[in-house]
């Protein structure tokens, strides 16, 4: 790793005291965090719940909410006949454990149409009939022997939704959906990218891929699509990428507005890309096609010698680097232009390429060397960008899905060195380790943001869609780990105290609000009225300041507890407070 000068080091080390303030060393998904919730669901199936993720307002309610693929739900618990499902989990979400057959917690079953569909493997989310409400696109990935072609369904948003939707009416008409048929059989159409506004018209587009074919498609959004589209024969307007012999489009990227001009753009990666004249690994490349007024032509070669006519950025990545895979856009220096985030497979990096310039011709990884090169040992899951801690810089989230399970928040600043070891803990002083429950190799598989309780900064979504429940199955599970900022000067604490639950009594969750007027280690726990301990809900060090609490009638094991009188009892090192709490089952 470059040595860091004394005032770049300095610097990384006053913010990572700031950061630290805000976020801990590690949050351990396992132990149920003040500010860590969990979605999770008790059936005894296999769904692969959370195996794509994405946030929206679904239902215009000024909340966000989550949807969720669960691609390998099946009828007859056969992998290989998945149907899969997708759900729409709707904002607020306050108490800490949500079961989605227990809690009542208000949320949308959406089943998929025919067995090897896995309806659910890739999610978006985008206004795409511009009425204001942000509408589900969900997605598969037909495996096996499959009888239709690849479909994808835009499931449109609403303010009333009914508790199920099912996508299987034999070939006919959903109410409030457009279902998309792919070309041909095995196609593999469904992978999307959702969410941008290719030519500003407000209506936002939605990306396809048909891998198997060798083409991906931009739908571009409309007020009024049919409830049935078939890709042979529509007259909707698109742009249809097409493979060469060179490019193979291996993954879709993002809508996201890279050069700032107000249109969305695209990006398309090609992690076996290798140039004509190289025999060597290949190099792989990364595609950005910019938006404008008029949208990009209806049909689009990826020929390298053909993207000279489309404006298009080509950029090719070091030998035997394999880029492409991921991508993620944010200002990560915090100066106001725009960072590239991409993976490569082979040599299990990321990297962040400091201030792209926009609408270059060509960038070579190899030659371009204002970026910052991040490794770990084994491949990197998802890839999201936020500034989850207010700082103004914004921040990257990854996963490492080994046998253990461990995700990096990994928080931008002004300056940063061009080397970053995650095997190497000295090196990351700007970051909080993210702790699978349980050993997971699925841990950050999909990766969201988005600000889950309103509180004005983005929160982190992750999943684990191979996580046990207590029964032994393994359905999935998806955790938010709300954002929080730092006080500059933390309220002022007379004397340590912890206020009256509000509501109380109360039947669903409750808010336990305390103070404290120096650092120290804190114990909060609820207790029967028999002493016995029911559930941690607070231990470990705290600043000085305020907090709270929440608790959701759960005990330890997960189990709903009776109605009656429970105990609140808060120690630190220098006092003790208990309050009494009234819970209505």
């Amino acid at each position: 790793m470059r040595t860091l000068p004394p005032r770049v080091a300095c610097l990384i080390l006053l913010l990572s005291s700031m950061v630290r303030a805000q976020f801990p060393p590690t949050i351990d998904l396992g132990k149920f965090a003040e500010d860590v919730r969990l979605i999770y669901k008790t059936e005894d199936d296999y769904d692969d719940f959370g195996a794509d993720l994405a946030v929206g307002d679904f239902n215009a309610d000024g909340v966000n909410d989550i949807l969720a693929g669960a691609y390998a739900y099946s009828e007859r618990e056969v992998f290989r006949f998945a149907i899969g499902r997708a759900y729409v989990i709707f904002g607020p979400i306050v108490s800490s454990l949500i079961d989605l057959r227990k809690t009542g917690v208000h949320w949308v079953r959406i089943t998929g149409d025919d067995p090897r569909d896995n309806t659910g493997s890739y999610v978006g989310a985008g206004d795409v009939n511009g009425d204001g409400i942000t509408d589900a696109i969900i997605g598969g990935f037909p495996l096996g022997q499959v009888t239709t072609p690849g479909k994808l369904y835009i499931v449109y948003g609403r303010k009333n939704w009914p508790k199920e939707i099912d996508l299987n009416t034999d070939g006919g008409a959903v109410a409030g959906v457009t279902r998309i048929n792919g070309k041909q059989l095995e196609d593999f159409f469904g992978g999307i990218a959702a969410g941008g506004d290719l030519n500003g018209d407000s209506y936002d587009d939605v990306l396809i891929s048909a891998s198997n074919l060798g083409e991906a498609y931009i739908l571009y959004g409309r007020d009024s699509l049919d409830a049935i589209v078939d890709m042979n024969t529509t007259s909707h307007r698109l742009t249809t990428f097409h493979e060469t012999d060179e490019w193979h489009i291996f993954s879709l990227g993002l809508f996201t507005d890279f050069d700032g001009d107000g249109y969305s753009d695209v990006f398309l990666g090609n992690t076996i890309f290798r140039q004509t004249d190289h025999q060597g690994p290949s190099e792989g490349a990364a595609l950005i096609f910019y938006g404008s007024e008029e949208g990009l032509p209806a049909d689009i070669s990826l020929d390298p010698q053909s993207l000279a006519n489309t404006g298009a950025t080509f950029i090719l990545g070091d030998e035997g680097r394999q880029l492409g895979r991921r991508f993620a856009v944010g200002d990560v220096n915090g100066n106001g232009q725009n960072d590239l985030l991409t993976c490569d497979i082979r040599t299990n990096r990321i990297y962040v390429l400091f201030d792209l310039p926009a609408r270059t011709p060509f960038i070579s990884m190899k030659e371009y060397t204002n970026k910052l090169e991040l490794y770990q040992r084994g491949e990197f899951g998802d890839l999201a960008v936020a500034n989850v801690n207010g700082d103004g810089f914004d921040d990257w989230i990854t996963a490492s899905p080994n046998k253990r399970g461990v995700g990096y928040i990994l928080f931008g600043a002004e300056s940063l060195p061009d080397f970053l070891n995650l095997q190497y803990p000295s090196q990351l002083l700007l970051s909080t380790k993210i702790l699978a429950a349980q050993e997971s190799y699925t841990l950050g598989e999909s990766i969201a943001t988005g600000d889950m309780n309103s509180d004005g900064l983005p929160d982190i979504i992750i999943s684990d869609p191979h996580a046990h429940t207590i029964g032994g199955a393994s359905p999935g599970e998806i955790y938010i780990i709300y954002g929080r900022t730092r006080q500059s000067q933390p309220p002022s604490v007379e004397a340590p105290q912890i206020l009256q639950n509000y509501p109380n009594p109360f039947n669903a969750t409750t808010i336990i609000r305390y103070s404290l007027d120096r650092a120290q280690h804190v114990r909060m726990a609820i207790y029967n009225s028999r002493g016995q301990k029911v559930r941690q809900l607070v231990e470990g060090g705290r600043l000085a300041g305020e907090y709270k609490a929440i608790w959701d009638g759960y005990d330890a094991n997960f189990q709903q507890v009776g109605s009656g009188v429970y105990f609140c009892r808060i120690v630190g090192e220098t006092f003790a407070h208990s309050i009494k709490l009234l819970y209505l089952k």
